[in-house]
């Protein structure tokens, strides 16, 4: 499948703009993980770093999917239309994106919980004894 030269600039646009989102959110951790060691606190970076490149994934594998199906049922022209159609794919992949994120959140949170409550156990059998 071949995409129109106005799907292949608002593909390139779409994905520029997501490079450039996570790039700053690499950059944003950088300088979190090292104000957190700063005050002598363990960060979060192997799941924050996950929940990057998830995000990450998600966006970018939102907005080709969405730009390859519209580009099999619509000739865009290259004219509002195309701009009306940037606006819309990167408000539905970052709503995706929010949706992902947040259900992986979920995930990590639930087995650190599990870790903590299963630390507790042990601690306690322990005393008990």
């Amino acid at each position: 499948m071949t995409l129109s030269t106005t799907y292949l600039v608002l593909l390139a646009c779409l994905g520029a703009s997501i490079v450039i989102k996570y790039t700053e959110n690499i950059l944003g951790l950088i300088q979190e993980v090292k104000a957190i060691k700063a005050k002598g606190e363990t960060p979060l970076t192997g799941q924050t770093v996950g929940c990057i490149a998830v995000g990450f994934a998600v966006e970018l594998g939102t907005s080709t999917l969405l730009v390859m199906l519209l580009n099999d049922r619509w000739d865009l022209p290259a004219n509002l239309w195309a701009l009306v159609l940037f606006i819309g794919i990167y408000v539905i992949r970052n709503i995706a994106a929010y949706l992902v994120v947040w259900g992986y959140w979920s995930v990590v949170v639930k087995l650190g919980t599990k870790k903590v409550k299963q630390e507790l156990l042990e601690e306690i059998g322990e005393e008990g004894k």
